[in-house]
């Protein structure tokens, strides 16, 4: 690999999703993205050779872009959809989410008057950078709309995969899924040239993702969404605090409205000895 370009600044993965779409949404890259493609799905050779990317390029200013699609959306050779995102974070209800999103990429095709035969199949994957199933170990999982017990599957019209990133093995485990997935979670130039050292193979998109790293416009808007990210947690966060400070009060409210005495809601609720004093006499009120 070559050196640096970078002179000390700041390294972006495609942890970030709007370099995760700068990278794999361009069409330069498009080798990057038929092998990741490959490596998480099981499909004809076929279907990669017509792959169109659609929206390839992000070209509006992002300066101050919070929010947007920022999925990698294309189709293949015989018709299927495919969308690609990465979940910086993890939402609300996020399974329920996926399902959502897929269901929706499916009524979507239909135009009035067209039939249930024209749908095209739609493939989601899913990446993440936190755990979504705690209740199992296995980094890439696929779901289809199949019987528990005769595994007789419905149809074949909708396909969905999730990768946990904190699931992934420490060590090698011989597939072209985890030397991606390695690539995909690099936080840093040290990391990405150590994937290259022992997996060469990865070497030509490591080079790509540091030329897009030293592109002026394009840290300048991967940038901005760091910041509208980290905004976005803040909110988050202050919005949890709120919520069990909410509860909080609640709860004191109810203890001294069963006559416990000041210090031992402050001792059981957390809340301090002034904070139940208010509270007390805002419920006399």
């Amino acid at each position: 690999m070559r050196e640096s370009v970078l002179k000390g600044e700041k390294f972006y993965s495609v942890h970030n999703d709007l370099a995760f779409k700068l990278f794999f949404a361009d069409e330069r890259n498009r080798e990057h993205l038929i092998r990741l493609l490959k490596a998480i799905l099981d499909l004809d050779d076929s279907e990669y050779a017509g792959i169109t990317i659609i929206d390839p390029l992000l070209v509006p200013d992002y300066k101050d872009e919070k929010s947007g699609i920022l999925d990698v959306k294309l189709t293949t050779s015989s018709g299927s959809i495919v969308n690609i995102e990465i979940q910086v974070m993890l939402m609300p209800d996020m399974r329920e989410r996926i399902a959502f999103y897929v269901a929706k990429l499916i009524v979507e095709q239909l135009g009035k008057g067209q039939n249930y035969d024209e749908l095209n199949k739609v493939i989601s994957i899913v990446i993440m950078c936190d755990t979504l199933f705690h209740e199992n170990d296995v980094y890439h999982q696929k779901f289809f709309i199949c019987d528990p017990v005769t595994g007789a599957r419905l149809t074949n019209i909708l396909e969905i995969h999730t990768l946990e990133i904190p699931k992934l093995p420490a060590q090698f485990d011989g597939t072209d899924l985890w030397q991606w997935m390695k690539f995909i979670e690099a936080d840093s130039e040290e990391a990405l040239n150590m994937l290259v050292k022992e997996h060469p193979i990865m070497e030509k998109p490591a080079e790509q993702l540091l030329e897009l790293n030293s592109d002026k416009r394009s840290r300048m808007i991967i940038e901005a969404r760091e910041k509208a990210l980290r905004d976005e947690r803040s909110r988050i966060k202050g919005a949890r605090e709120e919520g069990r400070e909410e509860g909080k009060i609640e709860i004191a409210m109810n203890l001294l409205l069963d006559g416990m005495s000041y210090d031992r809601v402050s001792r059981i609720t957390g809340l301090t000895l002034d904070k139940v004093e208010e509270i007390a006499k805002e419920s006399e009120k």
